[in-house]
C-alpha cells in the first residue's frame, strides 16, 4: 500500500506571525501572491488568505499596491480604447458613425475623469483641475483635433500639468 505523500508547502496552521508578515512584504514588493508564497513555502491561495492576517500598516500597504495594480490596468484598456477610437475615428464616413465615435470619446474622456476623481479621494490628495478649452479648438484639423484628445487624455492619465 502506497504511503500518503507529505505536502511539501506549509498549511495555515503552520503560518506563524514571521510567515505572514515576510508574505506581505514580499506582495509588496512584487504584487505577485506566487512570489510572496514561495519567500515562506506554501501555496498562492494560502499567501492570498495569509494577507488578511497582516498587521493594520502592512496591509494597507497591500491595498495600495492592489489599488495601483488596478488603476494601472484600468489606464492601459482606456489607452487601447482611445488608439481604437482615433483609428475609428479617422475611418468613419457619416455624421453618424462619426456622432458614435465623438460619443465614444466623451464616455472615454469621462471615465478618465472617474478614475481620477476615485484616486484623488482615496488618496487624499486633490484632483487635477478641469481641462479648460477655448474657442480655437473648433478650428482645429482632425489631425490636429487628434493629436489634442491624445495629449489631453494622456496629461489625465499621468497627471500632468501640461
Amino acid at each position: 500500500m502506497p504511503r500518503p505523500r507529505k505536502s511539501l508547502s506549509k498549511t495555515y496552521a503552520d503560518l506563524g506571525p514571521d510567515d505572514v508578515t515576510k508574505i506581505g512584504e514580499v506582495f509588496v514588493l512584487t504584487g505577485s501572491y506566487t512570489e510572496a508564497a514561495k519567500a515562506v513555502g506554501c501555496t498562492p491561495t494560502l499567501a492570498h488568505w495569509a494577507i488578511r492576517r497582516l498587521s493594520t500598516s502592512l496591509r494597507e500597504s497591500v491595498l495600495v499596491r492592489l489599488l495601483d495594480d488596478a488603476a494601472m490596468r484600468a489606464a492601459d484598456e482606456v489607452g487601447k480604447n482611445l488608439d481604437a477610437l482615433a483609428a475609428a475615428r479617422k475611418t468613419a464616413k457619416t455624421v453618424s458613425e462619426k456622432a458614435v465615435v465623438a460619443s465614444a470619446i466623451n464616455d472615454t474622456a469621462k471615465t478618465v475623469s472617474t478614475m481620477r476623481t476615485a484616486e484623488a479621494k482615496m488618496r487624499g490628495t486633490h484632483a487635477p483641475a478641469a481641462v479648460s478649452l477655448d474657442a480655437r479648438i473648433t478650428s482645429l484639423s482632425d489631425e490636429e483635433l487628434d493629436l489634442e484628445v491624445t495629449r489631453l487624455l494622456k496629461k489625465s492619465l499621468e497627471g500632468g500639468e501640461g
